[in-house]
């Protein structure tokens, strides 16, 4: 945490420059704030439905007052499925393929809508550099919000499929602690600890200390996943309409890479040897590592000037450093035959380096209306968020670095890359955005929004790429009688490209656009939520990197389909289920999510006991040209629990028939395994 030190300082001037003024002024009404971004009123939530998001619209609404297709994974649902993964919170939801591409360390991959999402950590931006991320820990979050189809207005640069924002446990002013034992599948050890509450009498400094300590391997041999992680925050209540938050984070994932990049021929296709083990693990035990280490300081100031006007500022400083080396095969250069023997068992294998280094700021500020005009309300945002970001990275990459039999490996024999000098990458990203709530007499909600961004990325010894977009956002809701509210909506994303073509030529930005029809309901008094979608989206200008030419080439998505979604509370039982028919034609080298993918999960709570099951079903799917097919997959899971006392034991299960199945291939030459079955058992003490 020392190299943030000065840059802690800094942040916490800048933030003073803001709160400081403004806790001295004494306005004419106090209103109470609510977060912009971070909604943790477990009044709000009523098991596994939420009442309200900041997703999409940065302020605090109601869901049945949004039209937008948005999903809330409250804190209970993370805890009662024995989430580990940001992955496997996403396993429930509808139109997401999660584990798209199997078990893998670096990050957190999953299809929405045919296409990729941007992850957020509490509204803001978090990835600049491909890689380089620390991946969240579930049980550092008060929830997962789920905002699909284009988000650009309020988020700025983004692909089409929409945001996946992680919001962090923050302060809270009921004092609770909470210590937990895992164990389980895989050798699987944790320890870990949510303490919060008041820190004086009169409750104004509040604070929260979360912290994780994990070791565990994993279903791929030598692959393991080691975790530190320790997120204290502090709220000071400055004044009864002013809250400043400092949120420290600091997080180290040590492990070895766990995907495996395995050819077609063994896996989706016949292997004369049979099918290659799913625990094969492809590079080299002692040269393998993939590592991060993240050290991040973000200040939330939360400010009623005016009944009328709020001031909500978010700023960030990050740095994520990232050493990873590798061996994968060698299936890219001949999809078709990749072994270099006549009994189809050996590849050749590539070695890969990169030591990154990837320094951020961001920051995002607006200013919220609330005023009504004749016989409409208006709620006004006027927002600029800025991001600085430089990565510094020397990079190894060796073609030929050694043999591998997929059969019977024997490991030690390789050549790792040569290291070449560093290369330093500086970016900056500028959008200023205003938006309009509109509710317009008693049925009618509008939401209008327009954004326009900069950019500018400045390689070592490579051209600079500027761009600038404008994006929008309509949407249209009437709330009928009974609970009901039908909606459409319009919305546009941007994102610029900084690869060049053969001739050294910039690509131009993507460019994505949704039109999404949909239906909530809500039963009058109920804790549940219902809702139906249908969408029709389009990106185009998306740069992939085609490994049997060694260039860049231009892709695109097309996708429509039908989203069924519920999540609530009946009697006893706590339940979500979802549904999603996708015809998404997706571009080269990007996992194909399945036609159909349809999930159910239920807990019941009886004297104490808690019974949970859950099943999901994967749809058959093929590659991206339809040439390979690959076989549908049932999943079945489950938990069993039970309250004594300050005690809570539980038992959680996923694929518990331990299928075996593939999550996906890809043309270009390698296919990804699921994951295999997991227990893993808790015990908690709270008090």
């Amino acid at each position: 945490m020392l190299r943030l030190a000065g840059r802690a300082r800094a942040l916490f001037a800048a933030s003073l420059v803001t709160a400081a003024p403004l806790a001295a002024q004494e306005p004419a009404e106090t209103v109470p704030v609510l977060d912009a971004i971070t909604v943790t009123d477990e009044a709000e939530v009523k098991g596994y439905a939420a009442k309200r998001s900041a997703a999409a619209t940065k302020t605090d609404t109601p869901l049945m007052e949004t039209p937008a297709a948005v999903s809330v994974i409250t804190e209970a649902q993370l805890r009662d499925r024995g989430v580990q993964t940001l992955q496997e919170a996403l396993r429930y939801s509808a139109g997401v393929l999660p584990d798209a591409y199997g078990l893998d360390n670096r990050g957190d991959w999953a299809i929405i809508r045919g296409s990729e999402f941007q992850t957020l950590v509490d509204g803001m931006r978090e990835e600049f550099t491909f890689y380089s991320v620390a991946r969240p820990d579930p049980y550092a979050l008060e929830r997962v919000e789920i905002l699909r189809g284009p988000a650009s207005v309020l988020y700025g640069q983004g692909p089409v499929a929409g945001v996946v924002n992680v919001v962090s446990k923050l302060p809270q002013s009921e004092a609770r602690q909470e210590v937990v034992a895992d164990f389980g599948s895989f050798q699987r050890k944790q320890v870990a600890s949510d303490l919060t509450g008041p820190l004086n009498a009169d409750g104004s400094l509040l604070y929260r200390l979360v912290g994780v300590y994990r070791e565990s391997e994993s279903q791929v041999d030598f692959a393991f996943f080691d975790r530190k992680l320790l997120a204290p925050s502090i709220t000071w209540r400055a004044a009864p309409d002013l809250t400043w938050t400092l949120l420290a984070h600091y997080q180290k994932d040590s492990s070895a890479n766990a995907i495996s990049f395995l050819p077609h021929s063994g896996t989706v296709l016949p292997n004369p040897n049979g099918r290659i083990p799913i625990e094969r693990f492809t590079s080299e035990p002692d040269y393998d590592r993939y590592e991060v280490e993240r050290q991040a300081l973000t200040s939330f100031v939360d400010w009623q000037l005016t009944p009328e006007w709020k001031l909500h500022q978010r700023i960030r400083l990050a740095d994520n450093d990232n050493p990873y080396r590798t061996l994968y095969p060698d299936v890219f250069s001949n999809p078709s035959d990749p072994f270099i023997d006549a009994q189809d068992r050996v590849v050749e294998r590539s070695a890969f380096t990169r030591l990154s280094e990837a320094r951020a700021l961001t920051a995002d500020q607006n200013l919220q209306a609330r005023f009504t005009v004749g016989a409409i309300t208006h709620d006004v945002l006027v927002g600029l968020d800025l991001a600085r970001a430089r990565n510094r990275e020397r990079m190894g990459f060796l073609a030929a670095a050694g043999p591998l039999d997929l059969y019977d490996p024997q490991y030690g024999s390789f050549t790792a890359p040569t290291v070449g000098p560093a290369s330093t990458t500086r970016s900056q990203f500028h959008g200023l955005y205003v938006q309009d709530q509109l509710r317009i007499g008693e049925r009618w909600i509008g939401v209008l929004g327009l954004r326009h961004d900069r950019s500018k990325v400045e390689p070592d010894g490579g051209a600079t790429a500027r761009d600038d977009a404008t994006t929008g956002r309509a949407g249209l809701m009437y709330q009928a009688t009974g609970g009901i509210a039908p909606y459409l909506s319009f919305s546009q994303s941007y994102q610029p490209n900084t690869a060049t073509d053969a001739m050294g030529n910039v690509f131009e930005p993507r460019k994505g656009e949704q039109l999404e029809l949909g239906l909530k309901y809500q039963p009058p008094g109920s804790a549940s939520l219902m809702t139906a979608t249908l969408y029709d989206l389009q990106e185009r200008n998306f740069v992939v990197f085609d490994p049997g030419t060694g260039q860049n080439i231009l892709s695109q998505v097309d996708a429509k389909g039908l989203e069924l979604e519920a999540a609530g509370r009946i009697g006893s039982i706590d339940f979500t289920a979802a549904y999603a028919y996708t015809d998404a034609e997706t571009r080269e080298f990007y996992a194909v999510q399945p036609e159909h993918l349809a999930s159910l999960w239920g807990k019941y709570r009886w004297q104490g006991f808690e019974f949970g099951a859950g099943v999901r079903h994967l749809g058959s799917s093929t590659s991206e040209s339809g040439r390979l097919e690959i076989d549908s997959a049932t999943l079945l899971d489950a938990m069993l629990a039970y309250d004594w006392q300050r005690w809570r034991f539980s038992l959680h299960g996923s694929n518990l028939a331990d299928e075996e199945y593939l999550t996906s291939c890809l043309d270009r030459g390698d296919c990804f395994y699921g994951l295999r079955r997991t227990v893993v058992g808790n015990v908690s003490y709270r008090w």
